[in-house]
């Protein structure tokens, strides 16, 4: 095995020397994309961090991970008895490139030493660390990959704590500078859904309930085109609502663009609305409330069974179907009426074109065509009302 590796930082190349830790020695990494995604960790010291209890804290987020990816490494480096490459560390002994393979080998109790490369500086700060964390892990040398929510929520740092521009986070994450705005975007959105839920673990949004599938389709704002402020409140609250309950989200998004992008007004919009809202609240029980609650505890949803009963009791994909429907019939209410004017009105404007005034020199017999036209008109009105 090499005694030494280049890594490039910045476009400048570093020499990296082969050394050995014993795996006590070695500290899981604070700023690690995965554990920051948990844990706010902006008012901590890196000495903080570095402390038992944070640092059992990021080894149980490890041991929790049930990921396919995570789990054939577990099973690589169980079969092999030892990794395959040394982990990349400060140093100060923290593990920049290689928290899952440490924490395999604690949970395997490994007693021989760890091959390690160490990066040459010492005393490196807090926001030097992470900056090193993204530039060796985002070059694709990570073993399992991060989610998407854990990369936003980094570039989202970047942006705001960090206070780089978009721009310098597009050059260091390797993407482009919309796949920038689209991730500060969708964590915008995750911080006012969060805000809403009483600020809860983030955890338990993350591993119990599809929170990020919601918290995407609003972040791109396509729903919220032809709607006033209400609207877009109400279109949030029906979406935030569908977490708890299981209600398929591909089903509702359909309903609500078709409503939102129609010729009604707001308050029409702002009407179906809140029917569907009452009917996701109303037919789903005590479920929402439930969860809420067990969200705002930090509790688990999965194992709740007051919750699983209250998710029992209704089929999510048929009552889906069912308040779709609902809100299709309150939307032909207002629709049928205005698609019935669009018809008069057009075919007034084909009988005005028929009409060939070079023919005709008497302005009376004018008076008398648009006279007819006219009563025309509110006899179809008379209709419609």
């Amino acid at each position: 095995m090499s005694e030494k590796t280049i890594i490039t930082i910045e476009k400048e190349e570093v020499i990296l020397k082969r050394e050995t830790r014993n795996i006590d020695q070695l500290f899981f990494n604070p700023f690690n994309t995965r554990y920051e995604s948990y844990l706010k960790n902006d008012n901590f010291s890196i000495e903080d961090l570095l402390e038992k209890e944070n640092q059992d804290k990021i080894f149980k987020l490890f041991l929790n991970d049930k990921s396919k990816a995570m789990e054939n490494l577990r099973s690589s480096i169980r079969k092999d008895g030892k990794i395959s490459e040394p982990l990349t560390i400060t140093k100060d002994n923290i593990v920049l490139s290689g928290n899952n393979r440490l924490s395999i080998l604690k949970k395997m109790k490994y007693k021989d030493n760890i091959p390690v490369f160490v990066f040459p500086r010492e005393g490196l700060t807090a926001k030097e660390i992470d900056h090193l964390e993204i530039q060796l892990q985002y070059k694709g040398q990570e073993k399992v990959d991060y989610k998407t929510y854990q990369k936003a929520m980094k570039i989202h740092k970047y942006k705001y704590t960090n206070n780089y521009n978009i721009e310098e986070i597009a050059d260091f994450f390797y993407i482009n500078e919309n796949e920038v705005r689209d991730n500060i975007n969708l964590i915008n959105e995750f911080y006012t859904y969060i805000n809403i839920m009483g600020n809860p673990k983030y955890e338990t949004l993350f591993e119990e309930i599809d929170v990020f599938s919601v918290v995407r389709t609003i972040s791109k704002k396509n729903l919220f085109n032809k709607v006033n402020k209400n609207c877009e409140k109400k279109i949030r609250d029906i979406l935030y609502l569908l977490p708890l309950t299981r209600l398929p989200e591909n089903i509702f998004n359909p309903m609500i663009s078709k409503i939102s992008n129609s010729q009604l007004k707001n308050e029409e919009k702002l009407e179906i609305f809140s029917y569907v809202e009452n009917c996701i609240i109303k037919k789903t029980g005590d479920s929402i409330k439930k969860a809420k609650e067990l969200i705002a505890s930090g509790s688990s949803l999965k194992s709740n069974d007051d919750l699983q009963s209250y998710w029992k009791s209704y089929n999510p994909k048929s009552l889906s179907v069912e308040i779709v429907s609902y809100a299709e019939t309150e939307l032909k209410k207002f629709i049928d009426p205005i698609t019935e004017i669009e018809k008069i009105l057009k075919k007034i404007n084909n009988d005005i074109k028929k009409i060939n005034l070079s023919k005709i020199n008497d302005k009376t017999n004018i008076k008398t065509k648009l006279n007819d036209i006219s009563r025309t008109i509110e006899i179809k009105l008379k209709d419609i009302t």
